[in-house]
């Protein structure tokens, strides 16, 4: 296991990739300590950095492929069911196979929630607990 003091930080990867300057690295620091919010949540509101720079940062940083959607490519899997609607209800669809989804959800007690699912989806239903750890 890499100890935390031989781990490059998230904002040295940023500016050693060139997605950030020693300045803006300062204005954010400074911010954080003003308002006690994430560095890079600050950089990402003051649009200094992209989800995309990012995202490929933190898997620079945890040592994580980072897949990416290249723009031709189709999932039918999460067609019909938008991101927001995924991610505000703790939703992953998992596999779509015989016309059967199987799909892990924080809450599958939400009845009203999974028969959402079942009509947007148009496919039976195979539902599995999806644990959260935050």
């Amino acid at each position: 296991m890499v100890e935390a003091r031989e781990r490059k930080g998230l904002l040295e990867i940023l500016s050693q990739t060139g997605k950030l300057s020693e300045p803006d690295i300062e204005r954010a620091r400074g911010l954080q300590r003003e308002t006690g919010q994430k560095d890079w949540q600050i950089l990402l509101q003051l649009g200094m950095l992209s989800e995309e720079d990012l995202r490929n940062a933190q898997g620079l940083y945890f040592k994580l492929p980072i897949w990416e959607k290249k723009k031709k490519e189709s999932y039918p899997l999460l067609e019909g069911l938008p991101y927001n609607f995924l991610n505000r209800n703790n939703l992953l669809p998992l596999r779509l196979f015989n016309d059967e989804l199987d799909v892990a959800i924080a809450h599958p007690e939400d009845t009203t929630l999974v028969e959402t699912l079942y009509h947007t989806a148009r496919a039976k239903l195979n539902v599995k607990k999806l644990h959260l750890y935050v």
